[in-house]
């Protein structure tokens, strides 16, 4: 990985961590205790030149060490890569079974991506759907079988 690509993927990383871009470098040097200047270089797509303080670093912002390092996914990351993608599967198949509905590829693919992209958000907004069709199902029944008579 170039420098250049190293600090954009440190930006993105501590994006997804929550960290804001304006002040950065000073919230890092301030969580970590460091120099700015440490961290700065960081942002500019340096690699530490302490290992403890590497690893404290990646532990505190959750960093795959790694993947800043030589921009591959550690085995343990994409392990548990694999497990996300089952869960997120598994999740919206049953969805899918509960709610009677029938996706295309495309459609369930995109469910699946919603819900690695946010897993406990789907995990409850799904459940929330799975239990509102479980309560409406008895009420629809009775609204269709008055409609009739």
């Amino acid at each position: 990985m170039t420098k250049d690509e190293r600090a954009t993927w440190i930006a993105q990383a501590l994006e997804r961590a929550g960290i804001a871009l304006y002040g950065r470098a000073s919230r890092i040097s301030k969580d970590l205790g460091c120099a700015k200047a440490a961290s700065t270089g960081w942002l500019n797509g340096s690699l530490p030149r302490d290992l403890e303080l590497a690893f404290r670093f990646a532990d505190f912002y959750e960093i795959d060490l790694r993947e800043w390092v030589t921009g591959e996914k550690s085995i343990a990351a994409r392990g548990q890569s694999i497990e996300n993608m089952r869960h997120a599967i598994k999740l919206v198949r049953q969805f899918e079974y509960e709610t009677e509905i029938q996706w295309d590829s495309s459609d369930f693919t995109a469910q699946v991506e919603k819900v690695l992209a946010d897993p406990v958000y789907m995990n409850r907004h799904m459940a929330d759907v799975i239990e509102l069709r479980k309560t409406d199902s008895p009420r629809e029944t009775q609204r269709d079988q008055h409609k009739e008579t």
